[in-house]
């Protein structure tokens, strides 16, 4: 990034570069200037972008297709899978979004596959990882040769480009001046951001020895490529890293600052030039606001058919679309969860423009795990399976179990149908072992603790031609087995309770948020029915023996949504419904919403602040929160907020003789605050948290690290 504080050095003074080459990071700016980008343009661009997730391994939530956001980004380890056969990838970030940037920002010049044509002609530096040879790139598409070029070995996964698997060209050749001479420069002004070597005094660590051992090549060929440059800038980039794109401004400026201290010198050549030759300006060819699509080309796919791309794409021949419309349909392409990089080229060809897609396939498989703790639910390891066209085409296996204190099982088998694979049909099964407990009339104190073995089986169809919303219908059923584990011996209780029931749950779903960790904006909307009919219990105490048959209706609604105020402020706001027709509560779990806790991983559960774990077994409630956050610096945030719960109104609004549900001590409502501190870590959000009910004299504290949604898969 330096090497924009440079240019805008050199276009102060009025020198125009006839010629460009670049490696690695040296590539990205040089290769936006090649093509007309201004020095000023190019340092609004560093400043704006997103570097945490362009240079991330996840794409946003909102890429991925409703049906899969569940199982999306929850994991600290992803391993691919070929048939049994547990990999290792060939790079820590495949590079979505970075593919995606590079490719919006040269959309201008897609037209163009020679870099000499470019408004600048332009090359750039690969290196083989095969053979140790340096590659010069200099025509094919221009986002992926300097994708390519900054590859860093096990950051970045390789680059192939005819034939050749491309990793930074940095390893070999870190600073092409003999490229531009060759290319014809008579005059080379040469920018370095390499350090040299380290001394041996300074050699301590293995790290140290590693570090020095990949870029002993690069720096020796640095010094023997400064024969070429006629004015060398090498601004100091210590203590900063690669890494440290957050500090864009400070390193642009130390590039600024190290080009000034030349500042005479090259004012002196910049005058001298303009008396020997005049400088036309750059312009940038402009990409059409919209376009007509002749012709649709995929390419890179194997075992993923053209049709499937096709029909995800839903671009036709003769449409008309902007370029904002053709990424959101190469988004949904990469969506689906089948391509590990996807990207397109726009092709002018008179007045209509061939759109070519790029696909790099996944591998089917992959295995992923989640190490995670919370001081209410303990430790475990969440373990999943997903595997695409198992058994039958066009369809999604997910199996996830988290091997913990409160263990979990999710198997769910997926299967496309339709025009355009516009619907799915989805056959899976739940397991939840959790321990629920009672209180005291006050709610505060409690009383006893039953375990809860419960099974969820369901079939579902559901429709899949939206990558952000989604409606169907699901048949479900449910066995639970409860008996008592903790029993306070003055209080009555039962011996063992097995219930079993059949449900029906239409459903819709919205879900525009950017991730599911640290959300910083969008919406979450829920809304459905269920009916529950069939309900069978058989319940078993030392005085009593029943057998249960009714049926139950309840309507849900939740709404949650993010709204950023700031590039570091956010506010969220939630609110959740249910509505039953049973007015008092009892022991069938599936009756009751258990409300309470931070992290409650149960079926039909939901947090409350100040609150134990599911403290409230509730049949119809409202709940309300408002949250604000606040980003330190980089990672680190501070957060408080605000939760309500009321179990009177709007109940009472719609009849009292449907709805009445009352907490502890008859109190129908009650109030918290939450306070904390989250820093966003390598092994997912780590939390340090403290609530208090207004009602209580209590300060709960709670902790956890990880992802850990599990079921819930709420927003954190």
């Amino acid at each position: 990034m330096a090497h924009i504080g440079v240019l805008k050095v050199l276009e102060g003074v009025g020198i125009v570069p006839d010629y460009i080459t670049g490696t690695s990071m040296g590539a990205v700016v040089g290769g936006l200037y090649a093509i007309g980008y201004s020095a000023d343009e190019l340092e609004e661009i560093a400043m704006s972008a997103q570097w945490d997730i362009l240079l991330g391994n996840r794409t946003s939530l909102r890429n991925i297709g409703i049906e899969h956001k569940d199982y999306y980004d929850h994991y600290q380890l992803v391993l691919p899978l070929e048939g049994f056969n547990v990999g290792l990838p060939k790079g820590v970030i495949e590079g979505q979004e970075l593919s995606e940037f590079l490719t919006r920002l040269t959309a201008p010049v897609h037209h163009i596959s020679d870099f000499d044509s470019l408004p600048r002609p332009f090359k750039c530096i690969g290196a083989n990882i095969a053979t140790g040879d340096k590659v010069v790139l200099e025509s094919g598409f221009l986002a992926t040769a300097i994708r390519a070029s900054m590859a860093i070995p096990t950051v970045f996964t390789p680059i192939e480009i005819d034939d050749q698997l491309l990793v930074d060209g940095g390893l070999v050749h870190n600073f092409p001046a003999e490229e531009v001479v060759a290319m014809g420069a008579d005059i080379v002004i040469g920018v370095s951001v390499s350090d040299s070597l380290v001394d041996e005094s300074d050699l301590n660590s293995l790290i140290d020895i590693l570090t020095q051992s990949a870029f002993i090549t690069s720096v020796k060929a640095t010094e023997e490529q400064k024969k070429y440059v006629d004015y060398f800038i090498q601004p100091p980039m210590k203590p900063y890293t690669a890494s440290d794109f957050t500090k864009v401004d400070s390193i642009i400026a130390r590039g600024e600052t190290a080009a000034g201290r030349m500042y005479e010198a090259l004012k002196h050549l910049a005058d001298s030039l303009k008396q020997l030759r005049s400088f036309d300006p750059i312009i940038r060819p402009q990409v059409a606001p919209s376009f007509i699509v002749n012709s649709i080309e995929v390419k890179g796919n194997n075992a993923i058919s053209d049709k499937f791309v096709r029909q995800k794409i839903n671009i036709d021949p003769g449409d008309t679309i902007t370029p904002a419309e053709l990424k959101a349909c190469v988004d949904c392409v990469y969506g689906t969860l089948n391509f590990n990089r996807v990207t397109y080229e726009l092709k002018p060809d008179g007045e209509t423009t061939d759109i070519v897609i790029s696909t790099r396939e996944s591998t089917p498989g992959r295995a992923s795990f989640d190490l995670h703790f919370d001081s209410e639910n303990g430790v475990g390891i969440l373990a999943s399976i997903q595997y695409r066209n198992l058994l039958l085409k066009n369809s999604h296996l997910t199996l996830e179990l988290d091997v913990a204190e409160r263990p979990y099982f999710n198997g769910d088998y997926l299967i496309y149908f339709g025009e355009n694979r516009s619907a799915a049909l989805s056959i899976g099964a739940m397991w939840f072992r959790d321990n629920i407990s009672t209180f005291d009339i006050e709610g505060y104190q409690r009383t006893s603790e039953y375990s809860s073995d419960l099974w969820h089986t369901y079939l579902q169809v559901e429709s899949a031609n939206s990558q952000d919303q989604t409606f169907g219908i699901r048949l479900f059923t449910e066995s639970n087995r409860i008996k008592p584990s903790i029993v306070d011996t003055s209080i009555n209780t039962f011996d063992k309770l097995h219930y079993s029931n059949i449900g029906i749950r239409p459903f819709y779903l919205k879900n525009t948020f950017d991730k599911w960790n640290i959300t910083r904006e969008g919406l979450f909307l829920s809304i459905s029915g269920t009916v529950n009919f069939d309900m069978r219990g058989e319940f078993q105490s030392p005085d009593i023996e029943a057998k249960l048959d009714y049926t139950f209706i309840s309507l849900d609604g939740e709404y949650h949504q993010f709204f950023p105020v700031t590039r570091k402020f956010n506010i969220s706001t939630s609110h959740q419904l249910r509505l039953t027709n049973l007015k008092s509560d009892g022991f069938n779990v599936s009756d009751l919403y258990f409300v309470g806790g931070f992290k409650p991983n149960y079926i039909n559960t939901t947090s409350f602040w100040g609150a134990d774990k599911y403290q409230y077994g509730l049949s119809s409630f409202y709940k309300a929160t408002l949250t604000f956050r606040y980003r330190i610096v980089r990672n680190l945030f501070v957060t408080a907020g605000l939760a309500y719960l009321e179990t009177e109104f709007p109940m009472a609004w719609l009849g009292d003789d449907l709805f009445e549900q009352r907490l502890a001590a008859n109190q129908s409502r009650r109030g918290s605050w939450m306070g904390g501190i989250i820093f966003n870590s390598f092994l997912g959000p780590m939390k340090l948290l403290i609530t208090r009910d207004f009602n209580g004299n209590e300060i709960k504290p709670w902790f956890s690290v990880g992802h850990n949604l599990k079921n819930t898969r709420r927003p954190q």
